[in-house]
Protein backbone atom coordinates (compact mmCIF):
# COMPACT_ATOMS: atom_id res chain seq x y z
CA UNK A 1 0.00 0.00 0.00
CA UNK A 2 1.42 3.46 -0.86
CA UNK A 3 2.35 5.82 1.92
CA UNK A 4 0.15 8.85 2.52
CA UNK A 5 0.88 12.31 3.86
CA UNK A 6 -0.53 15.72 4.61
CA UNK A 7 1.34 18.99 4.63
CA UNK A 8 0.53 22.33 6.11
CA UNK A 9 2.21 25.71 5.94
CA UNK A 10 2.38 27.61 9.22
CA UNK A 11 3.48 31.13 10.01
CA UNK A 12 4.18 32.21 13.56
CA UNK A 13 5.33 35.57 14.81
CA UNK A 14 8.74 36.02 16.38
CA UNK A 15 7.00 36.27 19.74
CA UNK A 16 5.20 32.93 19.16
CA UNK A 17 8.19 31.08 17.67
CA UNK A 18 9.72 29.77 20.92
CA UNK A 19 6.38 28.42 22.17
CA UNK A 20 5.70 26.81 18.78
CA UNK A 21 9.11 25.11 18.77
CA UNK A 22 8.50 23.79 22.28
CA UNK A 23 5.37 21.95 21.07
CA UNK A 24 7.23 19.96 18.43
CA UNK A 25 8.50 17.17 20.71
CA UNK A 26 5.01 16.43 22.03
CA UNK A 27 3.58 16.56 18.55
CA UNK A 28 6.23 14.12 17.26
CA UNK A 29 5.41 11.78 20.15
CA UNK A 30 1.69 11.90 19.29
CA UNK A 31 2.39 11.15 15.64
CA UNK A 32 4.70 8.26 16.56
CA UNK A 33 2.04 6.82 18.88
CA UNK A 34 -0.32 6.77 15.88
CA UNK A 35 2.30 4.96 13.72
CA UNK A 36 3.10 8.11 11.75
CA UNK A 37 6.02 10.48 11.21
CA UNK A 38 5.95 14.22 11.83
CA UNK A 39 8.51 16.54 10.24
CA UNK A 40 8.84 20.31 10.35
CA UNK A 41 10.96 22.50 8.08
CA UNK A 42 11.60 26.22 8.47
CA UNK A 43 12.21 28.40 5.43
CA UNK A 44 15.73 29.81 5.45
CA UNK A 45 15.65 33.57 5.70
CA UNK A 46 11.98 33.61 6.82
CA UNK A 47 12.02 32.83 10.55
CA UNK A 48 8.63 31.65 11.68
CA UNK A 49 7.51 30.23 8.34
CA UNK A 50 7.21 26.45 8.59
CA UNK A 51 6.10 23.47 6.53
CA UNK A 52 4.69 20.59 8.58
CA UNK A 53 4.43 17.06 7.19
CA UNK A 54 2.66 14.05 8.65
CA UNK A 55 3.29 10.74 6.87
CA UNK A 56 2.12 7.19 7.50
CA UNK A 57 2.03 3.82 5.82
CA UNK A 58 -1.77 3.61 5.97
CA UNK A 59 -4.56 6.18 5.68
CA UNK A 60 -6.01 5.09 9.03
CA UNK A 61 -2.71 5.79 10.81
CA UNK A 62 -2.47 9.17 9.13
CA UNK A 63 -6.01 10.07 10.15
CA UNK A 64 -5.29 9.06 13.76
CA UNK A 65 -2.10 11.12 13.80
CA UNK A 66 -3.82 14.19 12.34
CA UNK A 67 -6.52 14.02 15.02
CA UNK A 68 -3.90 13.53 17.74
CA UNK A 69 -1.94 16.56 16.52
CA UNK A 70 -5.07 18.70 16.36
CA UNK A 71 -5.86 17.77 19.97
CA UNK A 72 -2.49 19.24 21.04
CA UNK A 73 -2.42 22.17 18.61
CA UNK A 74 -5.75 23.76 17.79
CA UNK A 75 -4.23 25.54 14.78
CA UNK A 76 -3.41 22.20 13.12
CA UNK A 77 -6.03 21.57 10.42
CA UNK A 78 -7.73 18.19 10.14
CA UNK A 79 -9.20 18.64 6.65
CA UNK A 80 -5.90 18.86 4.77
CA UNK A 81 -5.67 17.13 1.39
CA UNK A 82 -4.20 13.61 1.49
CA UNK A 83 -1.26 12.94 -0.82
CA UNK A 84 -0.53 9.34 -1.83
CA UNK A 85 2.88 8.04 -2.80
CA UNK A 86 3.32 7.25 -6.48
CA UNK A 87 4.51 3.64 -6.75
CA UNK A 88 7.73 2.94 -8.58
CA UNK A 89 7.16 1.49 -12.03
CA UNK A 90 8.41 -2.06 -12.58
Amino acid sequence: MPRVLVMSERAVTEGERAAYLQTLAVRRERATAASANFWVFEQRGRRGRFLEFVEAGQPESLNAAVLALASVDSAFLTDLPRWFEVPESS
